[in-house]
């Protein structure tokens, strides 16, 4: 769980990644890039870019670098349901295909892939502009807010980042709760 600034507004950690010279980066969704993001209290990541254009037709995808002192792994976190799943690669996984997605609000929750190349209007509650955003895939895995830029993966192949879900959603039958959602392919 990694909250924003000094908000209690938090997204989840999505993929650890590095460089060829090593710098370490978090892959999440676009949304959740901001200036300073904060896991336990500590400062540990800064946004750099994100896909994500609020009020725009958009990619929710954003890349943080790790401050120094921190580091990450390339492993996803499963919430005790298992060991930790180690990423292999990303190759997609094709419409039907099992996945399961970790999130800071919901845990590790699992379902099938639907489809691909979606296109979602997320409307802004407070009365800002709307944001559309393409290429998302549909899945059957429950998510809530919270766990935005939480990781999907099927096998040991990492899939993309929870995007959004119906905002009425509660997932209350533990890792095989069914719900709908939409996560933003790592490929796009």
């Amino acid at each position: 769980k990694m909250t924003f600034n000094n908000t209690t507004q938090w997204c989840s950690v999505g993929y650890g990644a590095r460089d060829s010279s090593g710098r370490q980066y978090l892959v999440t969704a676009g949304h959740c890039v901001t200036n300073t993001l904060r896991y336990d209290g500590a400062a540990f990541a800064q946004g750099y870019k994100t896909r994500y254009a609020l009020g725009t037709r958009s990619v929710d995808m954003g890349i943080l670098t790790i401050n120094s002192g921190h580091s990450i792994t390339t492993s996803v976190g499963t919430w005790g349901n298992s060991s930790p799943v180690a990423v292999r690669g990303g190759t997609r996984a094709s419409s039907g295909a099992a996945v399961c997605k970790s999130g800071a609000t919901t845990g590790w929750t699992c379902g099938t892939i639907g489809s691909y190349n979606n296109t979602v209007t997320y409307v802004d509650r407070n009365g800002g502009p709307d944001t559309v955003v393409s290429g998302l895939a549909t899945s059957s895995v429950c998510v809530e807010g919270g766990d935005s830029g939480g990781a999907y993966i099927s096998g040991n192949q990492a899939q993309g980042m929870t995007s959004g879900g119906p905002t009425d959603q509660q997932c209350t039958g533990g890792v095989n709760s069914r719900g709908s959602s939409y996560f933003q392919p790592l490929d796009d």
